[in-house]
């Protein structure tokens, strides 16, 4: 059988899902860009996504067989658990592998990591693509000192070891398109909340952010935020059109309207090319102006998701957003004069956050009266400020990752509300939100123009109520 050089894993994260939340999986693109930047270089690269592998898929097995020399894992803190699980699994059954970690929490905490996970060999920290591939070779020729490869913590005799800083690639058209081919799109099972039509995938405009959320990690990767070329941009959308068939994406870009002349450029670049898309996109409120929704809405753009996050003045100064209430108010109306569907984030159970301050932020939601809103718990993430403040404050109840996911309502910061209060308050957020006659209104109006979405919409609201709003009212 063919030697994998290299195995690279997406985490199983329907542990989450399958209770509180609708399924909902794309390709991961951060395990797609690494495996392309190893193919440019010249090794063989497999993908094993756990979220979509059969039943009676074996890690084991697939281990034994391929023997890779190297098993890769990018975890979100809440999953580095699991991912430990699959390096302990893999080197159980192929004891020659060597296995390397890396993505948000690795970038937070990359010492702490290597020593909490003896089944790591290795952990990338900062962006992966040119540290993977050095580490693939140094490893391929059964190197023991990793000490020049930058952006690698590794287990020297001594102990483990932090090596210096990768500087970061300013020029990223230079990275190679996602390895979409290494993956059944056929397998991608995605909330209809995000799309008009199938095929889908997400794509990446931008790396890194110029803003500091104090709810956010994005941070970990340093720097400030760098945008593809916007006829890059549609290059890639080309291509998933042409060989893959796809009609829909969504850009994972914390704030692409933020590049506002290369979001203009690349819906032009759309437009000329006679691209038959649509797709979504995320944005803060205050980078948002009326020609350009105008000019999204002409080149397919059906639905912009912002991030107003909370409802109350000490709440936005909690978070460190930088914007105002009102500048939520003036984004989600524009959006809406503008034709494109405007879906909202909202952070409930904030530091500090009473009762009366959540049902403000609910009453918001309401006021705002956007298509679609989405309700999370706050968790303390690695590498944004707040974990680190309450951190130093002691404030911790526990760093059990698992509980780390703005899905578990699990608390893990003390003198917050408990399990049960935060439960009550979601299910209170969303029912006073969706139960509304008026929103009952808007929905028709959607229904008229997509009406196989919305039927399908439908359809898993009312599953997502029947698992989980029916276990009890709330407030």
């Amino acid at each position: 059988m063919t030697r994998t050089q290299i195995l690279l894993m997406a985490t199983r994260v329907i542990s989450d899902r399958e209770s509180f939340y609708i399924p909902d999986f794309e390709i991961p693109l951060n395990v797609c860009y690494l495996a392309s930047s190893l193919e440019r270089d010249g090794m063989r690269a497999a993908i094993v996504d756990m979220n979509v592998a059969d039943a009676d898929f074996s890690l084991e097995a697939y281990a034994a067989a391929h023997k890779p020399a190297l098993a890769g894992f990018a975890a979100y803190t809440p999953f580095v658990n699991l991912a430990h699980d699959y390096a302990r699994r893999i080197k159980a059954a192929s004891p020659g592998t060597r296995t390397v970690v890396g993505g948000y929490h690795a970038s937070a905490l990359p010492l702490q990591t290597l020593e909490e996970f003896p089944d790591f060999d290795f952990l990338i920290f900062g962006e992966g693509e040119r540290t993977l591939c050095e580490l693939a070779r140094a490893v391929e020729q059964a190197a023991d000192d990793f000490s020049e490869i930058q952006g690698l913590c590794w287990r020297a005799p001594a102990g483990v070891v932090r090596n210096a800083f990768r500087p970061r690639e300013e020029d990223i058209d230079a990275f190679p398109f996602p390895a979409r081919h290494l993956l059944d799109q056929n397998r991608y099972k995605v909330n209809p909340i995000n799309y008009v039509e199938l095929p889908t995938t997400g794509i990446l405009a931008s790396r890194g952010c110029d803003h500091r959320c104090a709810f956010c990690s994005q941070s970990v990767f340093g720097g400030r935020a760098r945008v593809r070329s916007a006829g890059n941009i549609a290059d890639e959308v080309q291509q998933c059109v042409t060989d893959y068939g796809m009609r829909g994406f969504r850009f994972y870009d914390d704030n692409l309207t933020a590049y506002r002349d290369t979001c203009l450029a690349f819906c032009e670049e759309t437009l000329k090319r006679k691209l038959r898309i649509n797709w979504n996109c995320f944005s803060r409120v205050d980078s948002l102006d009326p020609d350009l929704l105008r000019a999204m809405k002409r080149a397919g753009c059906h639905q912009l998701k912002l991030g107003v996050e909370t409802g109350t003045e000490r709440g936005l100064q909690t978070i460190k957003k930088g914007i105002t209430l009102d500048q939520s108010r003036a984004a989600v109306a524009m959006t809406k004069r503008a034709g494109i569907e405007c879906q909202i984030s909202m952070i409930l159970g904030l530091p500090g956050e009473t009762e009366q301050e959540m049902r403000q932020t609910i009453r918001f939601v309401r006021e705002l009266s956007p298509d679609l809103a989405g309700f999370n718990l706050f968790k303390p993430l690695p590498g944004s400020s707040l974990f680190g403040k309450l951190d130093r404050e002691g404030r911790l109840l526990h760093k059990n990752w698992d509980d780390y996911s703005i899905k578990q309502t699990q608390s893990v910061v003390s003198g917050d509300h408990d399990r049960e209060f935060l439960e009550k308050m979601l299910r209170a957020a969303y029912l006073s939100f969706f139960f509304r006659p008026r929103y009952v209104l808007q929905r028709m109006k959607w229904f008229a123009r997509y009406p196989r979405r919305e039927c399908i919409r439908l359809f898993t609201g009312l599953k997502y109520i029947w698992l989980n709003l029916a276990k009890g009212r709330g407030a």
